[in-house]
């Protein structure tokens, strides 16, 4: 009787004990984040973290030369900061904004109609996979991004974020941006420009840079003028002067390049070069040297390209005139698109699952990519 007393509250506790262990490993860590149209598994949330490691580490880059000097593998996280944050909780923070990030689109796409696929979603997708077992699969996998979860947080998440950008702003839009007003922005802002190249500086075999001779710095210079002067004051158009150029040089290959431009936004350009196109009058020739470059410019009215702008069906592949509607109407669009889904995000209704959280930590992810950079 005695012995059973005894047994008895040993039993309780070993019993509850055993509960309580069986329920902690027995959580279900298969899914991060969901909402009543769609859940994100635990591979899309490593996935998140993965990638806004990688960004962490550009940004202490960035901002530490000594970081950049010793390589991404040798930056201990933990003792870092990003916009005055512990930058594990500012991955985690930005990791947990994707997350909410796609499921908002989830449920707007839903709610639109959206959804992804037909021919043109199958082959990316069909791309995106190949790419996943060639060259992403093996560090993937370790980390425990599956496939499924790479394309549904890379591909799905940013074709369903373009189609809801269209559903709100394209012709038929909710929010449709007329011809009109999408022409009217596209003269007020753009620039359009057109040159050809020549560098004043040849590299040798060794690698050494030395000047072009003068006698065929000279040559080009008699050709640009006379480029020049076809178009200003023959009548010839910019194609004319491609196929002489071509003629001339006897080359096959296009030597121009061509644009229409927000001045000011552009990074592909220099700001030597873009001065230069702000400041050229329009329907004129010029030849001016840049930074150690011979260009022959010249800048179109805008007015006149405004008949080569296309929506996405109608472009040419092969086309060097067409302009993108779609690429216009995000200059337009893009700051109240993000300002719209961040509104919508305030209000969306979601769940985080903790376990999850807890199990594939962002230090996880840290630990299982610096040992990639430690195995090779």
């Amino acid at each position: 009787m005695i012995m059973k007393k005894i047994i008895r509250p040993f039993a309780a506790i070993a019993l509850a004990a055993a509960l309580a262990f069986s329920s902690g490993c027995g959580e279900d860590t298969s899914w991060s984040y969901k909402t009543d149209v769609s859940t994100l598994s635990n591979g899309n949330w490593i996935y998140y973290t993965y990638s806004q490691y990688e960004t962490a580490l550009s940004k202490i880059s960035e901002s530490n030369t000594d970081a950049e000097a010793s390589g991404s593998s040798d930056v201990d996280i933990s003792k870092e900061k990003i916009d005055n944050k512990d930058a594990l909780d500012w991955i985690y923070a930005e990791a947990k904004k994707d997350c909410i990030t796609q499921l908002t689109y989830e449920k707007l796409a839903k709610d639109n109609g959206i959804k992804a696929k037909g021919d043109d979603y199958e082959q990316m997708e069909t791309q995106y996979k190949q790419m996943y077992e060639s060259y992403m699969s093996t560090a993937f996998e370790k980390l425990g991004i599956s496939s499924d979860s790479y394309i549904k947080a890379s591909l799905k998440s940013n074709y369903l974020k373009e189609q809801i950008f269209l559903k709100l702003y394209d012709k038929d839009g909710s929010q449709a941006v007329s011809d009109d007003e999408l022409n009217q922005y596209f003269t007020d802002n753009y620039t359009n420009y057109f040159y050809i190249d020549y560098s004043l500086k040849m590299t040798d075999s060794d690698g050494n840079t030395t000047d072009v001779s003068d006698e065929d710095k000279e040559k080009m210079q008699t050709n640009f003028n006379k480029y020049a002067n076809m178009i200003n004051k023959q009548g010839k158009t910019t194609a004319d002067v491609v196929e002489q150029y071509m003629t001339d040089t006897e080359s096959t290959a296009d030597p121009s390049t061509t644009g229409n431009v927000i001045l000011d936004d552009n990074t592909s350009l220099s700001d030597n070069l873009k001065k230069e196109i702000k400041d050229l009058p329009t329907k004129k020739a010029v030849v001016k040297t840049i930074d150690n470059t011979m260009y022959l410019l010249y800048k179109d009215d805008i007015s006149n390209q405004v008949k080569n702008i296309k929506s996405d069906d109608e472009i040419d592949s092969e086309s060097t005139t067409d302009i993108s509607r779609t690429g216009i109407l995000h200059e337009m669009k893009d700051d109240d698109y993000d300002k719209y889904i961040e509104e919508q995000k305030k209000s969306l209704d979601y769940k985080k699952n903790d376990a999850c959280m807890s199990k594939y930590t962002v230090q996880r992810t840290v630990d299982i990519v610096k040992s990639f950079s430690a195995e090779s």
